[in-house]
């Protein structure tokens, strides 16, 4: 009678590991999914909460992390793929207020990728060149190549929050006066939007994420960011859009 094997306990913990991998991976991507907006018409902000972590409190940190690393395995391997293939360019685009936690998101989250196919362009004051040329023409020459990754820190978006609330930094785009009527706003909306379908159709998908800061805490350089302004950015640009948030977990 031929004795029964002994179960090889190495093999069986290496078998659960990648069960519990695979199941990491469809969290995080089942938690992308509730910050994810597919339609502008009746999203508001205030129906996200800033201070919510999906349910992974200081208690759970160290699963957090785990998540956190796993996303960022993840994101190595599709980066491999992107180069390799040679078709499509990436453009990440994070919008918010100062220390809102873009800087971090960069940081973190793109801490496993190869850094010779990533570009970061933060965007700024424009400069005197830059006030010379179309608002979206500082941003254009940025936009990443094929089988690349970009990550824009700020971008032309701000031209419907900030260059909407402070009328001086419209003043000095030195546009012609008959340009600037009240369907500016209207207009620039458009040609995000033209810029944007244009860019992916011509194989650059573009992941635009705004990070809304808790109401609480003190941020600097709030004038620009009222809640209203972010709604209307927020629910008037067309295609999904996902909403960041800043959380303690992470």
């Amino acid at each position: 009678m031929n004795p029964v094997p002994t179960p090889d306990k190495s093999v069986y913990n290496q078998q659960q590991q990648g069960k519990a991998h695979q199941s990491d991976i469809m969290n995080i991507d089942k938690m992308l999914k509730r910050y994810r907006v597919e339609q502008g018409k009746h999203f508001s902000l205030k129906d996200y909460d800033p201070a919510d972590t999906h349910g992974l409190g200081s208690d759970l940190k160290p699963r957090a992390k785990k998540l956190l690393a796993d996303g960022v395995k993840k994101l190595s391997r599709l980066q491999d793929i992107l180069a390799a293939q040679d078709r499509w360019g990436l453009l990440l685009i994070l919008q918010a207020m100062d220390a809102a936690g873009k800087d971090g998101t960069i940081k973190h989250v793109m801490s496993g990728v190869n850094p010779e196919g990533v570009d970061v362009s933060s965007f700024k004051e424009p400069s005197e060149e830059e006030l010379h040329h179309g608002y979206l023409w500082r941003c254009m020459k940025r936009v990443p190549g094929r089988g690349r990754i970009g990550i824009f820190n700020r971008s032309y978006y701000e031209e419907v929050l900030v260059v909407r609330v402070h009328s001086e930094i419209l003043e000095n785009e030195k546009m012609p006066k008959s340009l600037v009527t009240k369907h500016i706003w209207q207009e620039r909306f458009e040609d995000i939007n033209n810029f944007e379908r244009y860019a992916t159709r011509n194989g650059i998908a573009i992941v635009p994420a705004c990070f809304q800061a808790r109401a609480e805490a003190p941020v600097h350089g709030t004038a620009g960011y009222s809640q209203q302004e972010l709604e209307v950015f927020l629910v008037r640009r067309k295609g999904a859009r996902i909403l960041g948030r800043v959380s303690g977990c992470l």
